[in-house]
């Protein structure tokens, strides 16, 4: 009985067991089914919903694009005929009725002949033959037809998928004359509903009611070459109802059960039609039936456990996802800042856009931007969007120095000045506007250009005292690099455009001279004849009377003959005389006869090269370029003046040729002239090279003058600048290449340096010359070897290093350009002054000093010599700094 009952008992517990389990399989099946009528059930309201969205979307863009074909007809025939209209008018009168509607792609007219003539993408329009479009054949055969919708197509003109609003254009009589067409993109409704709403693998449908598709969202060709007029919704569903839902085990286009609703549009003769996939709706509900197999202790235990490490799992990935995001957009906005900067944006624009992405990255800060001025002394304001006027003011033309802020400061030293507290830090102090502005900490960045010069500051502040994080130095530096970038890229674009200018006005200059040289040599024939008849009439007459007006047509010939000679000079046709001469003793020679042309209250002085200035010449014609300048300064000088003449030896380089167009590196002789008169306006300045331009009273000059004279310079392969200030005077320089193969004396320095190995003086002194420009570093070598110096060259700066390494080498004096690649002339001597202290450097360069004189040297005196300089400088320079 014991052992039935125990039986019993463990039979009765498997049957509860059995029970337990059968009820949980039941309650599993039971909950299973109902989910999924539910998830059906829903689905298909989803459905319904975004078809009858769909239709009524549709409905508006087809209405739309009706009135936009309504509107085009009827102003069509406000102006008559369709062939009398222009084309030009034709095409802004369709382009702008097709404005402002997303869905039309394009809007074009379709002639009698199938010509597609005009469309709206753009004029003048490519012609294309559409006589074999379905469309075109339809009004053909169907002249009676008025709006129509095509079979979709791929366009012959943008070679994608659309369909046609079409309505005919008739005249008079009734007969059709155009087609005008509206083509639909059909990626227009693609934005309507996204993946996220109707899922991977649903689609939407716009069917014509004779089962021609549209809109095929996902687009494929496959859904494109589908007949839709035998599936169950034209055969069963459409014609019981106007709009339904229904489920269909196999679908046209794709294999998969589907959902599908549609909705009829009332207007047009269209079907609006949502499917999604049943198989993807039901992913949700697959995963539900899977836990109630399972024994409800082990699924809640597994649940608990798999829900407690999902979420930590998910909560990693969501930090992930986010720090992601966070560096995904600031990417984004530097790679649309530079962009912008490389498709030339307004700089103030670019710089703002900078300032506001510190802003936003940097929570509760707000940033600046200072430049510096044209002098190099101080830091305009630029933008500060978020900062208020009073203190923009307060900052603008703050002075470049030590202790002057933290942007005066960061420009001195080209250094971060990190300030944590602007209230008691000694930079700051007793700068009213800052407390008054609410600013109590204040990080200022220098920004460079890509080559390294000084452009401005980027500062950050922000309301209270606080040290900067590693992340917010690494966000200044990049908004500096930026904002150095930007700056840098417009400066270079106004070289550039300044560039442009000075090329534009030499080549006009070219072209006017080669017309005046060729009017002057035939008006030069003219001339032969009538000078020639006038000294035989002379001698044939014999009245006084006759004589006379003979001797006044010879007098007029003779002046239209010198006139003819300056036109020449200026075209650079007339014929030279070209010897080897010394500039300085053509000027000495000349000088009296100047001072005797011009007025006696005008003083010439002169200021010429000790060495010989010898140039390949016409002689006669640099006296002529003398004598137009002298003419021309005392023109300009109102009562007592003076006249300055100089002379000089220059080396030029590549990089003031490139500043200079038409100027070629070289070897140069400078001549100056420099007169105390009224000067000239910038406008006046351009304009003064060109033949007959005058500032002078009718009948006062010819205004040939300073075209002969650029005429002149031009055809001894020379270069001429001006320069002028009102008030204060104008100076010509002219360059003219030196010739080299001249015979002159040696030079020699007068007194050699002490050397500080303690070699004799006697010995000379070694100059190290470091230039990256193979021209300049031999001319330069040539020239300080010619006045006795010995001379070690490097063409890069580790050459130079690697020389100044070697104790055998005597270096007395560094000559080293700024800019080189790889190192910049002041690092080059930072590292020099390690191995050799105390060695004095003399910086060239054609950038200001301001790069060079605002860096530390050492406490050494910096020396420069800006180009372009004559030699005359250049040796001077280096005696002061060796001490002869």
């Amino acid at each position: 009985m014991l052992e039935l009952g125990v039986a019993r008992f463990k039979q009765r517990i498997r049957l509860a067991v059995a029970l337990l389990l059968l009820s949980v399989v039941a309650l599993s099946v039971w909950k299973g089914v109902t989910e999924y009528r539910h998830i059906i059930s829903d689905a298909e309201r989803t459905t319904a919903g975004f078809a009858k969205a769909l239709s009524e979307h549709a409905e508006s863009a087809l209405a739309e694009s009706d009135r936009v074909l309504r509107d085009i007809i009827h102003d069509m025939s406000q102006r008559g005929a369709v062939d009398t209209i222009d084309k030009r008018e034709l095409f802004d009168l369709i382009t702008r009725q097709s404005k402002g509607s997303p869905q039309i792609g394009m809007v074009f007219l379709v002639n009698r002949s199938g010509k597609l003539y005009l469309n709206t993408n753009g004029f003048p329009s490519k012609e294309v033959d559409v006589a074999d479009r379905e469309y075109f054949k339809q009004y053909i055969s169907h002249p009676e037809t008025e709006l129509y919708l095509s079979n979709p197509l791929v366009s012959r003109l943008v070679n994608r998928w659309r369909f046609n609003l079409i309505r005919p254009i008739r005249n008079a009589k009734g007969e059709i004359e155009n087609l005008v067409a509206v083509a639909f993109n059909t990626d227009y409704f693609r934005g309507f509903f996204t993946k996220e709403t109707l899922g991977e693998q649903g689609r939407i449908l716009l069917l014509r009611t004779d089962g021609t598709p549209l809109v095929n969202e996902p687009q494929s060709d496959k859904g494109y070459e589908t007949d839709f007029s035998s599936s169950p919704l034209f055969k069963d569903f459409l014609p019981q109802q106007t709009s339904g839902t229904f489920n269909l085990n196999h679908g046209l286009i794709h294999p998969e059960p589907r959902i599908v609703s549609y909705h009829r549009l009332s207007r047009f003769p269209v079907v609006a039609v949502v499917s999604l996939s049943r198989d993807e709706i039901l992913k949700s509900w697959y995963p539900k039936i899977i836990p109630y197999l399972l024994m409800i202790a082990a699924l809640c235990l597994a649940a608990l456990i798999l829900v407690r490490t999902l979420f930590k799992h998910l909560d990693r990935l969501h930090e992930a996802r986010e720090t992601v995001a966070d560096h995904k957009l600031k990417l984004e906005t530097r790679l649309d800042i530079l962009e912008k900067i490389a498709t030339g944006a307004e700089l103030k624009n670019l710089l703002e856009r900078i300032v506001k992405m510190v802003e936003q990255e940097s929570k509760g800060s707000t940033c600046s931007v200072l430049l510096v001025d044209d002098s190099g002394q101080s830091l305009k304001h630029c933008v500060a969007p978020n900062l208020p006027d009073a203190y923009n003011n307060a900052v603008d033309g703050l002075r470049i120095g030590p202790g002057m802020g933290s942007c005066g400061s960061a420009s001195h030293t080209k250094q971060r000045v990190v300030v944590e507290d602007i209230s008691t830090h000694p930079y700051w102090k007793g700068f009213k506007p800052a407390q008054e502005a609410g600013l109590r900490a204040c990080w200022s960045e220098p920004i460079f250009s890509p080559n390294h010069e000084l452009m401005g500051t980027f500062a950050i502040y922000y309301g209270e005292p606080r040290s900067p994080q590693p992340a917010e130095i690494e966000l200044i530096e990049s908004a500096a690099h930026l904002a150095g970038i930007a700056i840098g890229r417009f400066k270079e674009e106004e070289l550039r455009q300044r560039l442009e200018e000075q090329l534009l006005h030499i080549q006009k200059i070219e072209a006017i001279g080669q017309l005046a040289g060729g009017v002057a040599h035939d008006f030069n024939n003219l001339l032969t004849p009538i000078l020639v008849y006038s000294e035989l009439l002379n001698k044939a007459v014999e009245k006084d009377t006759d004589k006379l007006k003979v001797a006044g047509i010879l007098s007029a010939a003779n002046k239209a003959k010198e006139l003819t000679q300056k036109l020449l000079s200026f075209g650079r046709k007339q014929m030279l005389k070209i010897g080897s001469y010394n500039l300085n003793e053509i000027i000495t020679s000349f000088q009296d006869i100047m001072s005797r042309t011009i007025r006696g209250d005008i003083t010439i002085r002169t200021n010429l090269a000790t060495e010989a200035t010898q140039i390949s010449a016409d002689r006669g014609q640099i006296e002529q370029i003398l004598l137009n300048l002298a003419i021309n300064a005392q023109d300009a000088i109102e009562g007592p003046g003076d006249i300055l003449i100089e002379t000089g030896h220059m080396l030029l380089d590549n990089e003031f040729a490139r500043l200079n167009p038409g100027m070629h590196p070289g070897a140069y002789i400078l001549l100056s002239f420099r007169d105390s008169g009224c000067g000239m306006t910038d406008d006046v300045r351009r304009h003064i090279f060109e033949p007959f331009f005058t500032t002078k009273p009718v009948g006062h000059g010819t205004g040939l003058g300073l075209a002969t004279v650029y005429g002149i310079v031009k055809q001894h392969n020379g270069y001429i600048t001006v320069t002028s200030e009102v008030g204060v005077g104008t100076v010509f320089s002219i360059y003219l290449p030196e010739d080299l193969h001249a015979i002159r004396p040696p030079r020699h320095v007068a007194v050699m340096p002490v050397a500080p190995s303690g070699q004799k003086a006697e010995d000379g002194a070694t100059v190290l010359v470091v230039e990256d420009n193979d021209m300049v570093r031999e001319m330069t070598g040539e020239l300080l070897q010619s006045f006795g110096y010995r001379v070690i060259s490097a063409e890069n700066p580790s050459k130079a290093l690697e020389l100044s390494a070697d104790s055998s080498h005597r270096i007395d004096l560094i000559v080293s350009d700024v800019v080189m690649p790889g190192m910049n002339g002041q690092e080059l001597y930072e590292q020099l002054s390690e191995q050799r202290p105390g060695l004095p450097v003399l910086f060239i360069s054609g950038y200001t000093s301001d790069v060079v004189l605002s860096r530390g040297n050492h406490g050494n005196e910096i020396n420069f010599l800006q180009k372009p300089f004559t030699t005359e400088q250049f040796i001077r320079q280096i005696t002061k700094i060796l001490g002869l």
